[in-house]
């Protein structure tokens, strides 16, 4: 039987450990299960296969980024029932920016879809300590995605957000900058990416930026 081939955009399989419970839909039965186990959960990260120029890929897109970027679908796994999925691409020099596309939408969270019109940045970090600009890093990338032809992207975006209260983001190889605060890289992004607020808001009622 020939095997199922395994392409850089896939994500690994996983089941959360709330969810292997089976537990039914007793709200305080979830709520005195989903606490027990929260005191003894700490964040993990799975990661798949590194992309390769002339590998195969779901879309044209994806085989754009390959030809010069090497990426991997990325799982975070935030608590015992709940997991975030992404698409890290290394930008080089200790820059690496996790992505994804999401479904376009007036109100409310994003969500990830196969449609690739909306492209939602979501986490910019360094796993090393480098002189390089990871900004400028960010902006040669989309630069680059610009050049393919037909290109499907219609939106960039994202959330500017210190990440220091979240604990899922302490298990990627980071190095921190505790003076990367919310209104920091407000300003930052702002002035680096010309960008502005959108419409669309988060889970907390804060909008996502658009680029220009």
């Amino acid at each position: 039987m020939e095997q199922e081939k395994v392409l850089a955009e896939d994500f690994p399989a996983f089941r959360t450990l709330f969810g292997n419970l089976g537990i039914g839909a007793c709200d305080t039965t979830r709520h005195i299960v989903y606490q027990s186990m929260m005191k003894h959960f700490e964040p993990v990260t799975l990661t798949g296969i590194e992309s390769r120029p002339d590998g195969e890929f779901r879309s044209n897109t994806f085989k754009h980024i390959a030809q010069r970027y090497t990426f991997k679908s990325r799982t975070l796994v935030i608590d015992v029932e709940y997991q975030a999925q992404g698409y890290e691409v290394d930008l080089g020099e200790g820059v690496k920016l996790i992505f994804r596309f999401v479904e376009p939408m007036a109100q409310g969270p994003v969500l990830p879809t196969k449609k690739e019109s909306w492209l939602y940045l979501i986490f910019l970090y360094r796993n090393k300590r480098t002189s390089a600009c990871p900004f400028k890093k960010v902006k040669q990338f989309l630069e680059y995605l610009k050049q393919m032809p037909n290109c499907p992207i219609e939106k960039v975006f994202y959330r500017p957000h210190g990440v220091q209260e979240w604990q899922h983001f302490k298990c990627l190889d980071m190095v921190d900058y505790p003076n990367a605060t919310t209104e920091r890289l407000k300003r930052v992004y702002k002035r680096m990416f010309n960008s502005k607020p959108m419409d669309v808001l988060d889970q907390v009622g804060k909008p996502y930026w658009e680029i220009a």
